[in-house]
């Protein structure tokens, strides 16, 4: 497997898509933070920061992981990283699914 254009546009996406997600997902909870820290918190803030977190771990772990092995076409790090990456991004994505169906169900 080489890098080609496939690789390039990928990168740019995901680079995208985290500056958005990390903007929008900081935003939201820092927002949920003053709200709590005022006493007007509420049952469905509590999950909504879950979910920012959550959007967040997904964002700072998943997507730096697909820019970098898209950039370099292997994995690096070894069989350790592999394997703890693996699991960080797995549970990441089904941490945020989790939280999205527990509000589901809260409503």
């Amino acid at each position: 497997m080489r890098f080609n254009h496939g690789h390039m546009v990928s990168i740019t996406v995901y680079s995208v898509l985290m500056v958005i997600s990390a903007t929008g997902n900081l935003t939201v909870l820092s927002q949920l933070v003053k709200r709590r820290r005022a006493g007007r918190a509420s049952r469905l803030d509590v999950l909504l920061m879950h979910l920012a977190v959550a959007d967040l771990m997904v964002t700072f772990l998943m997507m730096p992981l697909e820019i970098a092995w898209a950039g370099t076409v292997q994995w690096l790090a070894g069989d350790l990283m592999c394997r703890l990456m693996m699991f960080t991004r797995t549970f990441g994505l089904y941490l945020s699914s989790f939280v999205l169906i527990c509000i589901a169900i809260d409503r």
